[in-house]
């Protein structure tokens, strides 16, 4: 191994093993790849807040009947 001039045997090694790493690293995503999965996060999320949504709602009308309040009653509270 051939060190650079004003490097020390144990800079230069260190340097060879970040070199080495560097290079096992696997490539980096494409922009699409990177696009697609945040578009795929988003609707996911999308999907669990309509989720808890809805069960706001069911919560909220089995609270209100529990309260005797009638049913037909309830969407326009």
């Amino acid at each position: 191994m051939a060190t650079a001039r004003g490097m020390t045997p144990a800079a230069a090694d260190a340097v060879e093993e970040l070199t080495r790493l560097y290079r096992e690293l696997p490539p980096r995503p494409a922009v699409e790849e990177v696009e697609a999965a945040a578009a795929v996060l988003a609707s996911a999320d999308a999907e669990e807040e309509a989720r808890l949504a809805e069960i706001a709602r069911e919560e909220e009308a089995a609270r209100v009947q529990a309260q005797g309040v009638p049913a037909d009653v309830t969407p326009t509270l």
